[in-house]
């Protein structure tokens, strides 16, 4: 996998509209790659890759970046894996 168009991952904040009009105080934030795509299942690779039972948005920033954090550890993970198998 090539990780230049994933990492390093981004969170977004997107409006809440309600009636056609931006409400400024509810925001949802989504995680995304550097390219601009939301996060989703498709980046869990390797045998036993960590369980997501939510890819947001949330409405919670913490809960985003808890998200980012364990997907950035598991994409490092997996290259570091991958690049020590090829090395024989």
């Amino acid at each position: 996998m090539q990780t230049s168009w994933i990492l390093p991952l981004k969170i977004s904040r997107l409006k809440c509209t309600l009636a056609g009009n931006e409400i400024d105080e509810l925001a949802r934030y989504r995680v995304e790659t550097y390219g601009g795509n939301p996060v989703g299942s498709r980046l869990l690779k390797g045998v036993f890759p960590p369980r997501i039972e939510d890819w947001g948005p949330f409405f919670d920033r913490d809960e985003a970046v808890e998200l980012m954090e364990r997907l950035e550890k598991h994409i490092e993970e997996y290259e570091t894996k991958k690049r020590k198998r090829g090395r024989k």
